[in-house]
């Protein structure tokens, strides 16, 4: 994927910190859940909506199976108001990635290693890793049960609780992060936390259905992405591309790829 695109940068508003204290159970449930969703399969879909401070929004989509368990998986990402897709397979600890749409821009496959990629913009997951998400909502704090609600057709209890700015910044590249850190000291100075909170939602099973991650004050949500998780336990399979028609990532940033 070697077109960049551009998004106006996500706004940054104070809010007052939030502070109720944590309720360890509903911790080790949400933590509970994570890893058992991480030993399965499951087909994933997220949208990230962004808001700059301008008003200007945009969407971010992804669907596709992925394999928990086997690390293994395929995933199409879009830009909403755009005509930019991609096609990601992860296998191998590989992560390979083609332009689908436009037809004009090269539809040839990189790679990347799949742990050393990073994320270049807020809410985005390197590659669009499902793991990665779930690996952010396992950190919650401040989380407590809000009862039971119906998600995709399955009765599932709803956690809530905050993010903290360690976790928001996992495996995020030093520009994007250098941004969030300055934003983070305008915040200390007025002697509020950034407003990063998360939800996520249990089935009767114990597995994860649904998680949101959101930045927002009281008029404005600034970004918010939701990830949906269906069919879970359901075979995923996934052929990488030939080795022969793949080349090295050059690792320029794409909001494509995350």
């Amino acid at each position: 994927m070697r077109r960049p695109l551009a998004l106006a940068a996500t706004a940054f508003v104070l809010c007052t910190a939030c502070t109720r204290v944590n309720d360890p159970d509903a911790q080790s449930a949400v933590r509970k859940a994570v890893d058992s969703t991480r030993q399965t399969s499951a087909h994933i879909s997220t949208m990230l909506d962004l808001t700059d401070g301008a008003g200007t929004k945009a969407q971010i989509a992804t669907d596709g199976g992925f394999d928990m368990a086997a690390d293994r998986g395929r995933i199409d990402v879009r830009i909403v108001q755009g005509q930019n897709r991609g096609d990601l397979i992860f296998a191998d600890g590989k992560v390979y990635t083609r332009n689908v749409e436009p037809e004009e821009v090269d539809h040839s496959w990189v790679w990347s290693e799949r742990d050393t990629a990073q994320a270049h913009y807020l809410f985005r997951a390197p590659d669009n890793d499902p793991e990665h998400t779930l690996l952010q909502v396992s950190r919650m704090t401040r989380v407590h049960a809000k009862g039971k609600e119906t998600v995709n057709g399955v009765e599932a209890t709803r956690y809530t609780g905050n993010i903290d700015y360690e976790t928001m910044v996992l495996r995020l590249a030093a520009d994007t992060r250098q941004k969030l850190d300055d934003a983070v000291s305008q915040y200390k100075a007025a002697g509020r936390e950034m407003p990063f909170t998360a939800e996520v939602w249990i089935d009767g099973q114990g597995h994860v259905v649904q998680a949101r991650l959101t930045m927002k004050d009281a008029a404005t949500t600034y970004a918010e992405l939701t990830m949906k998780l269906s069919d879970l336990g359901k075979p995923v399979t996934v052929t990488p591309p030939p080795a022969d028609e793949t080349t090295p990532s050059d690792g320029h940033a794409n909001l494509l790829s995350g």
